[in-house]
């Protein structure tokens, strides 16, 4: 169940964090995106194996 709960954080908050963070250093449309879709999939492979797991 902990990583079910790490996994809906970083789905949440990760991906703010993330974004925040890109755009602050200057990054580009392109790679804000990227970031994006890399924390997204993390996020739910996290879910996604705490669900089989349990």
């Amino acid at each position: 169940m902990r990583a079910l709960a790490v996994g809906i954080g970083l789905l949440t908050v990760g991906v703010y964090v993330a974004v925040m963070l890109a755009d602050m250093v200057g990054a580009g449309n392109g790679v804000v995106l990227l970031v994006r879709g890399l924390v997204t999939v993390i996020s739910l492979c996290v879910v996604l194996y705490a669900i089989t797991v349990a």
